[in-house]
């Protein structure tokens, strides 16, 4: 029983501690919604524009060579 006692007291400072932390992270960088949703449209406005160009070198190829 004393190592149960002791295992969570020593790991009770460092939980507090990692809160502390992400309580701390979260004050000063807060979630915004606009610059999320803008950087998930500019993700998959990217993956478009990837498909777009792979399937242009493919056609270029095949014309080509």
């Amino acid at each position: 029983m004393k190592i149960f006692k002791n295992s969570i007291l020593g790991l009770w400072p460092l939980e507090m501690a990692a809160l502390y932390v992400v309580l701390f992270w979260n004050a000063i960088f807060p979630y915004d919604e606009e610059v999320h949703s803008r950087a998930k449209f500019a993700k998959d406005k990217s993956e478009i524009k990837a498909t777009a160009i792979k399937q242009m070198q493919i056609e270029y190829i095949q014309e080509h060579h």
